[in-house]
């Protein structure tokens, strides 16, 4: 793995589980709003969106050619959305459900990952050999 799919992971690992705790209000609703469990929701969202956004960056930008860049791209356009959509989806489906999208999700992204770092290697050794040495 490297160090982008890695930070993916962990931004959205510290996204989700903040954001679950936000909404663990007390059992009789008549407390004042946990505003810690907030905060680390909007502050974990916040760093997950930005992270999402500098490894995307910073993947793109490390590219060697223009095959291995359109790549990236593609690569960065299909994670962001598996990313939004498992999001959504923890938000939208109802609890007992939700807890189910991390299977797919899980195995999507460790597949995706392993699948897109030798597709990356094949392009960029591809890439190096069709150069012309002047």
């Amino acid at each position: 793995m490297t160090g982008k799919s890695l930070f993916w992971i962990a931004a959205t690992l510290l996204t989700l589980l903040t954001t679950n705790a936000a909404f663990a209000d007390d059992t009789n609703g008549d407390g004042p709003p946990n505003y810690l469990a907030w905060s680390g929701a909007i502050l974990g969202g916040i760093i997950g969106i930005i992270g999402g956004i500098f490894g995307t960056v910073v993947g793109i930008r490390n590219t060697k050619g223009p095959l291995e860049r359109a790549f990236m791209l593609r690569s960065s356009v299909a994670v962001w959305v598996l990313v939004i959509a498992f999001v959504a989806g923890m938000f939208l489906l109802p609890d007992p459900y939700r807890h189910f999208l991390w299977l797919p999700y899980g195995i999507l992204l460790t597949i995706g990952i392993v699948v897109a770092n030798r597709q990356q290697a094949r392009i960029r050794s591809e890439e190096s050999l069709n150069t012309d040495p002047r």
